[in-house]
């Protein structure tokens, strides 16, 4: 399993409570001098919004099964090869419908999950995807 370097964990720090997320997401853009945009509303709303051409990284903290699924099924096709798509609940207990969505959608796909662990928080595992150039498993003949 990958584990997170202390710079990671100093910076996961930062969003410990859910309330402050989005100031901490603007400060550390501003941090960056990067430029976002941020979208409030539901995500079959708010991503067709999203003008976005490609994506580097997808970070997905969505909960529930309907959700993984429409974002999975919106962004998939917009990340580089290369890119990466963390999902925040993957194998939660807490958040079953989130592993069953993400298994669906990349059950025919040829990457795997792969687990990050926080060494500060070990209960709190998150599992990412690293897109590939072919993304279609090959079907036997």
């Amino acid at each position: 399993a990958w584990r997170l370097d202390r710079k990671a964990r100093n910076l996961l720090a930062r969003f410990k409570i859910k309330r402050d997320t989005c100031r901490h997401i603007v400060a550390l853009a501003s941090d960056l001098r990067a430029k976002i945009k941020m979208y409030a509303g539901y995500y079959e709303e708010t991503l067709p919004q999203v003008n976005a051409a490609q994506f580097c990284f997808v970070h997905l903290d969505c909960d529930v099964y309907d959700s993984y699924l429409t974002c999975l099924e919106s962004l998939y096709d917009r990340v580089v090869c290369g890119g990466i798509i963390l999902v925040e609940d993957y194998r939660s207990p807490e958040w079953p419908g989130a592993t069953r969505a993400v298994d669906e959608f990349f059950a025919n796909r040829a990457e795997s999950l792969q687990r990050c662990d926080d060494p500060d928080r070990p209960e709190n595992s998150k599992y990412f995807v690293v897109k590939q150039r072919t993304t279609a498993i090959a079907k036997a003949a």
